[in-house]
């Protein structure tokens, strides 16, 4: 009789253990960085040398206010706003012009924000005013 010999099966298996050996060195790598990050961001702006307050009154003032972590106060020539509503006020009124006042501490992305609202009008001149710090 013929005797066959019996074809092992190769399994094919991945040691997936290196692979989650790195994933959590990246993490923990991530983790230790993030707080590094944002002293890396904290840029100190130059002292100005005088300040800028606009003494015309035809001009409307956008005037951002920060009252907390998260909450802002938007005033359109000091009556309170919302977002939505910059863009229909300037449609409302059409200024030529336009002063955007800003506590310092506004956020950089809030302040994107409305600004990206204003100058969907392309036609407006913006002006911004501020004042130098007392220290």
């Amino acid at each position: 009789m013929i005797q066959f010999k019996k074809v092992k099966q190769n399994s094919f298996r991945i040691d997936i253990t290196p692979l989650i050996d790195v994933v959590f060195l990246i993490i923990v790598f991530l983790i230790l960085t993030l707080g590094k990050i944002h002293s890396f961001l904290n840029i100190e702006l130059p002292k100005l040398e005088e300040s800028f307050v606009s003494t015309n009154s035809n001009i409307p003032v956008l005037s951002i206010q920060r009252l907390s972590n998260e909450h802002y106060n938007i005033l359109w020539n000091k009556k309170p706003i919302e977002m939505i509503e910059i863009e229909s006020y300037i449609k409302r009124e059409k200024p030529d012009k336009i002063i955007l006042k800003c506590d310092k501490d506004i956020p950089y992305g809030f302040f994107m924000m409305i600004l990206s609202k204003i100058q969907k009008n392309q036609n407006i001149e913006l002006m911004l005013e501020y004042e130098m710090d007392k220290n």
